[in-house]
């Protein structure tokens, strides 16, 4: 993905509000689920988002296929589930 393009979309889903989950998919097939607004931040071109139980991911634009909404029949995990 053009990395202003990523930052972008990131940036527009975690200033969304009320705050709405979203997906980040990689070129590799993993999503990865944003459920929360503090659990992810968009530095430049770079993401850390903190997963349950507390690991860490880092990526960045390179390995990004699409940021997309996570549609209304999804049931997500439950808010502090760990």
């Amino acid at each position: 993905m053009i990395r202003e393009t990523f930052e972008r979309a990131v940036r527009t889903f975690l200033n969304c509000w009320p705050f709405k989950p979203f997906v980040i998919e990689l070129f590799s097939g993993d999503r990865i689920l944003v459920t929360q607004v503090e659990t992810a931040r968009l530095h430049g071109a770079l993401v850390h988002h903190v997963c349950p139980p507390f690991e860490n991911q880092l990526f960045d634009h390179v390995g990004v296929c699409q940021v997309l909404d996570v549609p209304p029949d999804v049931d997500l995990p439950a808010r502090n589930q760990r």
